[in-house]
């Protein structure tokens, strides 16, 4: 891997990296830092990192700082909406969309939100995409015998302001489709794939399950998942007419939103926040970011 000075790292702006009382957060946060200053070629950087309690909600500055970090717990999410009030920038960092996991997987970076907003203009190529060996199914031509619904948790749903999110999806779906829906929620023991084998489309609100069927040939729809709503720009109104993402391209989703997420490796060598402030403030891969 070689690493590049990146184009710009957060235009100069002033972020403050917050560190939560959880492990997982420590060490994403502290491998970010580490990054933030090796970009910064020095042991100084203006992007700090403080715990979360000692954030500025109070606004003594006229605007709460820009703020990035891991999840939402904790005191995070209270953070986020402090910034989303005051129209102030945030970055919220997850499990990644290929490849996840604690501590040798990929980890997300979304810029205003729990997920990248796609940028259908982004112009991107399979570097990232490629050397992840994702599986990529055509499309199925098969009816499936079910809408396979999976809520979120309910923390993620109270952030979203979706408590009954469950509920109205349910009513909205029975309106518009004879198709039986089966929900499965984070506490289902079923397998995943087992479930997903015979969706005819999957309704969620914000989730990995969504990529994970889309990379299956299993139509996705989800109205409050930016990485995926604006790429099928479809409702749950139309549930019925979901097999008409077969004539979308996938190829461009999938590089666009592997350019948003990193292993703990590229966040301590600033390649993962390079590559997904790029892509999503300007929609471009930094020209000398090379494999």
């Amino acid at each position: 891997m070689t690493i590049m000075l990146p184009l710009l790292v957060g235009g100069g702006k002033m972020y403050l990296l917050l560190r939560t009382t959880h492990y997982i957060n420590q060490t994403v946060m502290d491998s970010l830092h580490k990054g933030m200053v090796r970009l910064a070629g020095t042991g100084e950087h203006p992007m700090r990192i403080i715990n979360v309690e000692r954030y500025d909600h109070n606004c003594k500055l006229g605007k709460p700082e820009p703020a990035i970090s891991y999840g939402i717990l904790r005191g995070n999410g209270e953070v986020f909406k402090a910034c989303e009030r005051a129209g102030v920038e945030w970055w919220e960092i997850d499990n990644g969309y290929f490849r996840s996991g604690h501590f040798d997987g990929n980890y997300r970076i979304s810029r205003n939100g729990m997920r990248a907003k796609y940028d259908p203009s982004a112009k991107v190529d399979d570097r990232r995409f490629r050397p992840l060996k994702i599986d990529v199914k055509p499309w199925r031509t098969h009816e499936g015998r079910y809408i396979l619904v999976c809520p979120q948790n309910d923390n993620t749903h109270a952030f979203l302001g979706k408590e009954s999110w469950l509920e109205d999806t349910i009513a909205r779906l029975e309106k518009v489709t004879d198709r039986a829906i089966k929900v499965r929620t984070k506490q289902s023991t079923t397998p995943l794939l087992m479930d997903l084998d015979g969706a005819f489309c999957v309704v969620t609100p914000q989730s990995n399950v969504g990529i994970g069927a889309l990379a299956m040939g299993i139509p996705v729809i989800t109205e409050d998942d930016p990485s995926i709503a604006p790429w099928h720009c479809m409702t749950m109104e139309d549930v019925e007419s979901a097999w008409q993402q077969r004539d979308l391209d996938r190829t461009h989703l999938f590089n666009f939103l592997s350019y948003c997420q990193g292993d703990l490796e590229e966040f301590r060598a600033g390649v993962a926040w390079t590559l997904a402030y790029n892509m999503q403030t300007y929609g471009v891969v930094y020209r000398d970011w090379e494999t």
